[in-house]
């Protein structure tokens, strides 16, 4: 809706058809008959109004800046941040630290990084922020795959599998939306 409003991208009634399949389907995914909303199911809903905030902010400044200069100040900003708002926590967690989390550490940065570029290039090639936001959110999937074949969870196996091909109908559908 931001996007819509900010930046005046397009209001196709497919984009919204596919984005509402690809939110549905992370619904299913997150739940199932036994599951109930709690307050941590909040916690993430509020971080991802915040982050739908920040992400559709963020086509702004890559539009009007060099991406590559925006990525150092955003990380370096979001790295104070949380310095000013938890030093205490952030020493503590130095004195835990060990070089087993280092490879880690460097592989979630190096991923993050190739996440934060492709996203820009998607922005400064004319993505709109509503299908870059949407499809971003399929990740889920990949966390799925990932969980099933490295940590040999197979619970709601049926279910997992069904909202993947929502969000791929849903993917189909904001792909040919004009």
């Amino acid at each position: 809706m931001l996007g819509i409003v900010l930046y005046n991208e397009s209001t196709d009634p497919l984009k919204f058809i596919g984005s509402a399949f690809i939110i549905g389907a992370i619904f299913m995914v997150n739940f199932h008959r036994n599951s109930h909303f709690d307050k941590y199911n909040l916690y993430a809903l509020l971080g991802g109004i915040f982050y739908g905030f920040a992400y559709t902010l963020d086509k702004h400044f890559v539009l009007n800046s060099s991406p590559d200069f925006y990525q150092i100040v955003l990380c370096f900003a979001v790295g104070m941040a949380s310095f000013v708002f938890s030093p205490f926590r952030i020493v503590r967690e130095l004195k835990k630290y060990h070089h087993g989390l280092l490879i880690s550490i460097l592989s979630s940065i190096f991923f993050f990084f190739l996440f934060q570029k492709f996203y820009f290039l998607a922005y400064t090639r004319g993505g709109e922020v509503g299908r870059i936001d949407v499809l971003n959110n399929t990740t889920i999937f990949i966390v799925i795959l990932l969980e099933y074949f490295l940590l040999k969870d197979r619970s709601n196996l049926r279910q997992k599998l069904l909202s993947a091909i929502v969000a791929v109908i849903g993917a189909t559908l904001l792909s040919i939306a004009s």
